[in-house]
């Protein structure tokens, strides 16, 4: 993995050409088709074809919690870890219960205190993204404007590292001993949990591709006679994420998908660009996605006290997620020089509840629905971009376009939030 790591980072640094590039889900990370990832195409030659990668790098211990507080990305959902509530609430005849039936104080099993049975766990987070894109330019003459066709493949390596375990069991009674010879150590933790539900708990890494993603986009440039707006563009686009990326590992605790875990779904959004003189250019879009139901085997809860990576209970149900929204308000000094365009943007996405629905009658939907990790999240960023084209190349045939950003994450809910840089390099052809 680390060959890996290596190979994928220097192919990264590459592309960006001397960039320095400084999901456990969701993170502030863009979608391969986001609009903060777009480059100028109002070139004037005949350039049917683009073909480039996007590159964006990120690593953080921090997040902004499920009641947006700024905790250690492993405490997002709760503070502590809760193992007695892993077995509590299973099924009757199920290894989980019969391990807590077998601890002192019948016939119950201990309960959880807050203290008893709960573990401490610390990690870090790093992921580099490498969307390749291809773009035609459909030549439709009956449409005014820009119609173009856009496919889009992420390559992605993300881990869970630096992670740290500490049990919070004080021993004060027999029954604390018990159940500190289960989890007092990672080793043991890891060995109980692996034994009674089949649960991995120790760091996690993968690298493979995303989900792809086709969009139609349109654009269409108006100019101006009023005196200081020099031109409107307006901008659609509309597409589907197609699920190719592998699913969540639901037996890894810390697992990341590195798409849409397995639902397609549908992007699309409008967008507006004002240019003024003296290079100055103003704009705002909205994007939107709305992600369709999948079945698979999810991991779930059997008692509202537990907790996200101490799970013992799996079963199918199908995941009706919810909305994303997504806006954009950006300024730029536009080609004010040599081809080169420097601009801020507000970023603000958010996504609403999720709702998972067990099929059978293992488990009851309103306790498995109380999950924080089911919640809305969004997040608050402002993205710097430096950009530059071929400005003497934008009547040629073939014209090459770079851009360097970084993200600036302030505020969020329920989410990991990277300080995280890249860039775009593309050829217009």
């Amino acid at each position: 993995m680390r060959v890996t790591n290596k190979l994928l980072k220097t192919l990264a640094l590459l592309l960006a050409t001397s960039a320095q590039l400084t999901a456990f889900a969701p993170t502030n990370f863009f979608r391969p088709y986001d609009t903060n990832l777009n480059l100028h195409r109002d070139c004037k030659a005949k350039q049917s074809f683009k073909f480039g990668a996007n590159v964006e790098y990120g690593m953080d211990r921090d997040g902004k919690s499920w009641n947006s507080k700024s905790k250690n990305v492993l405490k997002l959902y709760e503070e502590t870890q809760s193992f007695i509530s892993a077995l509590r609430g299973a099924p009757a005849a199920s290894a989980p219960a019969v391990a807590l039936l077998a601890l002192p104080v019948a016939p119950i099993g201990p309960m959880d205190d807050g203290v008893r049975g709960h573990v401490d766990l610390k990690g870090k987070f790093d992921m580099l993204d490498i969307d390749v894109h291809g773009r035609y330019e459909l030549p439709l003459k009956m449409i005014p404007g820009h119609l173009g066709l856009s496919v889009m493949l992420p390559i992605r390596d993300a881990r869970i590292y630096d992670t740290s375990y500490a049990d919070q069991t004080v021993a004060n009674y027999p029954v604390d001993a018990a159940v500190s010879g289960l989890i007092g150590t990672r080793t043991l933790a890891q060995d109980s949990l692996k034994a009674l539900g089949g649960l991995d708990l120790s760091n996690w890494s993968n690298a493979g591709i995303g989900d792809l993603a086709v969009m139609l986009d349109w654009s269409n440039r108006y100019e101006q006679e009023k005196d200081g707006l020099k031109a409107v563009e307006l901008m659609a686009k509309v597409g589907v994420s197609v699920p190719t990326a592998n699913e969540r590992d639901e037996d890894k605790a810390f697992s990341v998908a590195f798409g849409n875990d397995g639902a397609w779904s549908l992007p699309f959004g409008v967008g507006l660009n004002l240019d003024f003189k003296y290079h100055v250019r103003l704009g705002a879009d909205a994007q939107f996605e709305v992600m369709f139901d999948h079945s698979k085997d999810y991991r779930m809860k059997t008692d509202e006290k537990q907790t996200r990576f101490m799970l013992l209970n799996k079963g199918r149900a199908s995941m009706d997620y919810g909305f994303t929204w997504k806006f954009n308000l950006s300024a730029q000094m536009y080609r004010f020089a040599y081809g080169l365009s420097l601009g801020a943007t507000y970023n603000y996405m958010k996504h609403d509840d999720d709702r998972l629905s067990p099929q059978g009658n293992a488990f009851d939907a309103t306790v498995v629905n109380s999950a924080n990790w089911l919640k809305e999240y969004n997040a608050h960023n402002l993205v710097f971009k430096l950009n530059w084209d071929c400005n003497s190349c934008m009547n040629s045939s073939v014209a090459p376009q770079v851009s360097l950003f970084y993200k600036l994450p302030v505020d969020g809910k329920n989410i990991m939030l990277q300080d995280t840089f890249g860039g775009q390099l593309a050829i217009n052809f």
